[in-house]
């Protein structure tokens, strides 16, 4: 028997989750609130969790110590993640308390709510991808006479621009449980819009691969590429470079066959 396989309680994280949040920020959160669940440490009404960046380190063996801080810095910027170091006993010590802003991040994840049972994917662990689609879609086959409503038909647009695996399994094919945890690695480590850049050059190639779609974002991420702005400047510098070289090239003069021995200055 193989030890890599699960005989530990494992990471979980629902994908509707690391979609809003990115991959890395969904599994701290997730953690987070599995020892939230189990802590004794009430304060001004809420529960908290301490622990140094050395612990969450150990906790997460599989990210640096830089990662877990950008981690968290990233759910702290989002306001799902309340930090506080008042509730040390000692002024020097800087040990950080963790709570989630639960009614923050219900408000985040808000258009993931099953309308038929009033309940949120997220708090019951029901995971279903198509959700958003069950929604805000309109069915043309429906009998019941209701247009999708005013808000859903300008809300949905932006939610897929914003949504990598939507737009690749729309116009690349159905992703598989590896390319749609790749999909959200890379949405976290690069953005959401330059995993869809990176998808549409592909459509636009007629090479409809993960891998190809791969190559562009190992590309933009050896070179620093973390905007659009920042894509349209590297085309601009290909651009110029083939122009370069181009014009180079013709402007090299043509020799006969064996003139290039010759000294024609003498």
């Amino acid at each position: 028997m193989t030890k890599l396989l699960i005989y530990e309680a494992p990471l979980q994280v629902l994908p509707t989750l690391a979609v809003k949040l990115g991959l890395n920020e969904a599994i701290f959160t997730q953690q987070l609130h599995y020892w939230l669940q189990h802590s004794n440490n009430e304060r001004d009404g809420h529960k908290w969790v301490y622990k140094k960046i050395d612990e969450w380190h150990q906790e997460f063996p599989f990210w640096s110590a830089s990662t877990v801080k950008r981690v968290i810095k990233n759910l702290e910027n989002k306001g799902v993640l309340i930090t506080s170091d008042q509730y040390n006993k000692m002024k020097i010590d800087k040990t950080k308390w963790y709570r989630i802003d639960y009614q923050k991040l219900n408000d985040l994840t808000r258009d993931q709510i099953d309308l038929s049972t009033g309940q949120n994917d997220l708090s019951t662990g029901q995971s279903d991808l198509c959700n958003n689609h069950k929604i805000t879609s309109l069915d043309s086959n429906n009998n019941n006479g209701q247009a999708e409503p005013v808000e859903n038909q300008h809300q949905k647009p932006k939610q897929e621009l914003l949504n990598p695996l939507t737009f690749y399994e729309k116009n690349i094919g159905k992703a598989s449980p590896h390319i749609m945890q790749e999909l959200l690695y890379w949405g976290d480590d690069l953005t959401p819009q330059l995993v869809i850049e990176a998808s549409k050059r592909a459509v636009e190639a007629n090479k409809r691969s993960w891998g190809y779609i791969k190559s562009i974002l190992l590309e933009w991420s050896d070179r620093n590429v973390q905007t659009l702005d920042d894509v349209k400047a590297l085309d601009v510098e290909f651009k110029n470079s083939r122009s370069t070289v181009a014009a180079g090239y013709r402007a090299q003069p043509k020799k006969r066959p064996g003139e290039e021995d010759l000294n024609l200055d003498d």
